[in-house]
């Protein structure tokens, strides 16, 4: 992993805590009726969601293209890369959680 990558990965990690802990702070202004879990699962959402469609995109275009459009095995790598990047939304995720889950446990106090 190169320090693009790394760079990039961060990048993400960084939108994914700051979109669900500012989406958790308005929704629990907005909505204060509604549970603290939902909240922070709704919070944690937006981003990682994006990057899944994203995948879900490469990986069935790579899966159903056809032999002479692939090359040699450019196919298998577009498949194998989105599923890294699923993975990645899946750390985001669950930061993104963790951030909006603070963010209401301060907004509580």
């Amino acid at each position: 992993m190169g320090a693009g990558d790394f760079r990039d990965l961060v990048t993400f990690i960084a939108a994914c805590a700051s979109v669900s802990s500012l989406i958790s702070f308005f929704l629990g202004n907005a909505r204060p009726s509604w549970t603290s879990r939902r909240i922070t699962f709704l919070s944690a959402l937006p981003v990682p969601s994006l990057v899944w469609l994203l995948c879900i995109y490469v990986f069935v275009g790579a899966a159903t293209s056809s032999k002479e459009d692939c090359g040699v095995d450019a196919c298998g790598m577009a498949m194998a890369f989105s599923i890294l990047i699923a993975f990645a939304g899946i750390i985001g995720f669950g930061v993104g959680a963790a951030c909006a889950r603070c963010v209401r446990k301060l907004i509580s106090k």
